[in-house]
């Protein structure tokens, strides 16, 4: 790939106001990323759900380090629902879930990949709402492992 290819792929990142632009092929990987927080004119918020205090109290341990944190092996949306027209998600908080148990699933560009759980124990928080978009390594779920 030659310069002007990388910076026509630039432009278009910036003409379109896309965060983030993938390509990859058999011989080739390009991940452009842009900060679009720092635009002219332009805010962006991120809001997260928030839980109850009592419920966090009684569904967390007394010691958060001992947590396992499973994250996103890729940018996606990421679904906690088993889809679209049920309100059954994959694990809740307090769910005892074993390794290779599926936990949710990630879409990008309209290809849904399964979620599986690399650590055996006890769902302590899911970090990230149904469909939320991840970023490669983004904290999804935190798991109390068996034995703690």
């Amino acid at each position: 790939m030659d310069i002007n290819t990388v910076k026509e792929l630039i432009q278009l990142l910036n003409e379109e106001n896309l965060s983030v632009l993938k390509i990859e092929s058999d011989d080739i990987k390009v991940h452009l990323e842009r900060d679009t927080s720092t635009s002219k004119g332009s805010t962006q918020s991120v809001v997260r759900p928030t839980q109850s205090t009592e419920s966090k109290a009684t569904n967390k341990p007394a010691d958060p380090s001992k947590y396992k944190e499973i994250t996103a092996p890729q940018i996606g949306t990421f679904y906690t629902r088993k889809d679209d027209h049920s309100s059954e998600n994959f694990i809740q908080v307090g769910d005892r879930i074993e390794a290779g148990d599926q936990i949710g699933y990630i879409e990008a560009m309209k290809m849904f990949n399964d979620l599986k759980s690399d650590v055996s124990g006890i769902v302590r928080e899911i970090v990230v709402a149904n469909g939320e978009d991840v970023e490669f390594g983004e904290v999804l779920v935190l798991v109390e492992p068996e034995g703690n």
